[in-house]
């Protein structure tokens, strides 16, 4: 069943690209030349040292992206993209995303205003925006896997993006407003429930342009909704990443993220939790071929209690070094160094150790992304 899955997905892209491809052939307009198709594998294994989890040893593909892409016509662009991810040892096929975007349809309200219609990545912090392939490290943070999912929170609805002219050469700020069904929230294979509010967000980005190859974006965000069972979630955070390149070459990078979410419900137990991260990667020669980084994780729940009802401190957090080879922009060697501990007040330290590798394979004409 896989298996003709996986093929009728790919004939889906095929047929479609070419169909695409044939009908801007035969049009005059020079906007439809740029279909594309692209392709990602991400091979992931990992070795346990202490505490290891169920499925440690196995070398398995954590996911492959199939996807096309590019403009529909003067007023629409759009992408299709169909994945696999590694379930328990099983590789389960779905649609990833499916979405149009326009920088034209609203135009006549507001210039600089986009739009986008279908299932996406919800346009919220830093990492939630990119496929786990793309992220500059192997595995997630807990703080990122507990507020959003494994690689992402995929939903389907709309976003608009502004970017907003301040006045100067140096700055710029983009507004994301996105509302999406809500029915589920992360990563499911169920229809989900009706929510008794929409998943909606709204985040606001500022840019900072140095004009010697180094810029800065640091990003404020919000996310809510309530879901079925009445339990009204609330998010707010912030993402930062700062970038120094010479050339096309990234000699230095560092990103960080942290939320707090409260989740309350007249019929559920009130819960308050913090996390975030923070990573730092250097180029280790002037070709950037060879890069050393760290990342270091925080969480917390804040509303964790004995069953006396008294406040029972908590504390998780993780150093994970890594060490990264890109023979090209299109092939990753990632091997990395996972030191996690968990802290309850009353009860032993938990560690758990383990090595990470990762071989990341593009092929094809990959979509770029903003900064």
């Amino acid at each position: 069943m896989m298996r003709l899955r996986f093929f009728t997905a790919t004939l889906t892209l095929i047929a479609a690209a070419g169909c695409s491809r044939a009908v801007a052939q035969s049009t005059s307009l020079g906007s439809l030349d740029g279909l594309k198709i692209f392709s990602a594998v991400d091979l992931v294994g990992d070795a346990g040292l202490e505490n290891p989890s169920a499925d440690s040893g196995r070398l398995r593909v954590r996911s492959f992206e199939l996807a096309t892409f590019g403009p529909v016509d003067p007023l629409f662009d759009a992408l299709v993209s169909i994945a696999g991810h590694d379930e328990g040892g099983t590789t389960e096929i779905e649609l990833h995303e499916a979405y149009v975007t326009s920088n034209q349809l609203l135009s006549p309200l507001s210039q600089g205003l986009r739009l986008k219609l279908g299932q996406f990545f919800l346009g919220v912090g830093r990492l939630n925006r990119f496929h786990s392939h793309e992220w500059p490290f192997t595995t997630p943070p807990k703080s990122h896997a507990q507020f959003f999912a494994e690689e992402a929170v995929v939903d389907t609805g709309g976003e608009l993006e502004q970017t907003v002219d301040l006045g100067s050469e140096a700055w710029s700020m983009d507004i994301t407003l996105g509302l999406t069904n809500g029915w589920n929230y992360g990563h499911s294979h169920t229809a989900g429930r009706r929510p008794l509010a929409g998943t909606h967000y709204v985040r606001t980005a500022f840019f900072r342009d140095y004009q010697d190859g180094r810029g800065l974006m640091l990003g404020l965000n919000y996310l809510g909704r309530t879901d079925a069972d009445s339990i009204q979630t609330r998010l707010s955070g912030i993402d930062l990443v700062f970038k120094s390149r010479v050339g096309k070459v990234l000699k230095s990078s560092f990103q960080l993220e942290a939320y707090h979410r409260i989740q309350s419900s007249k019929y559920f137990a009130h819960t308050e939790e913090a996390g975030g991260y923070l990573n730092y990667e250097r180029a280790l020669n002037d070709t950037g071929e060879w890069s050393l980084g760290t990342r270091l994780d925080a969480f917390t729940n804040l509303s964790l209690t004995f069953g006396t009802g008294e406040s029972r401190p908590n504390f998780d957090y993780a150093i994970v070094p890594y060490l990264t080879y890109r023979t090209t922009e299109f092939s990753t060697l990632r091997g990395s160094y996972f030191y996690g501990v968990e802290t309850r007040q009353g009860d032993e330290a938990r560690i758990e150790q383990r090595i990470e590798l990762q071989l990341v394979v593009l092929f094809g004409a990959h979509p770029s992304h903003d900064f």
